[in-house]
Parts: structure tokens; sequence; C-alpha cells
């Protein structure tokens, strides 16, 4: 489970279950719907969190992992999957 922490314009904080196996850069989906998503690149780790620094797409790029954003109290369960 991930969960958005703060996302202020050019980084944020996330919390995660295990911050390990989240990859270095990956784009974080910010709605329900996917619409509004950042690439991210990890700038730090803890066990439970990492920090981010959001990066300019960039035309033509490859696939990336994607990581949803999670409401704790929700038991839905989601998992990353590749966009």
């Amino acid at each position: 489970m991930v969960a958005c922490c703060r996302i202020p314009p050019i980084s944020a904080r996330i919390d995660a279950e295990d911050a390990a196996i989240v990859p270095d850069r990956f784009t974080l989906l910010l709605s329900g719907n996917g619409k509004a998503r950042r690439t991210c690149r990890v700038v730090w780790r803890k066990p439970r969190q990492i920090g981010v620094k959001f990066e300019p797409r960039a035309a033509g790029c490859e696939k990336e992992m994607v990581v949803p954003v999670i409401d704790p109290s929700s038991s839905a369960g989601l998992k990353p999957e590749i966009t």
C-alpha cells in the first residue's frame, strides 16, 4: 500500500509499507481515474518512506511502473501495474 503524505509543486514525501520495492523512477497517480499523474525520481529512502522529485514528462519516454495513491482507510488492496 502506498499513501501520499505531502504533494508540493516539485517534490513529495510518500509513505509505503516497504520502500525498498518502489522503483527508482515511477509514475504516481494523483486521481482515481489516472488522468492526473506525475513522473517521480526517488531522491531518498527510509524503510517506510521515500522522498521523490517530480520530473517533466519527456515525449516518447519508455513505459514506466505506475504506483497508485491509495486511501489508507480503503480496503481496495490495489497493486502497482505497468502502463
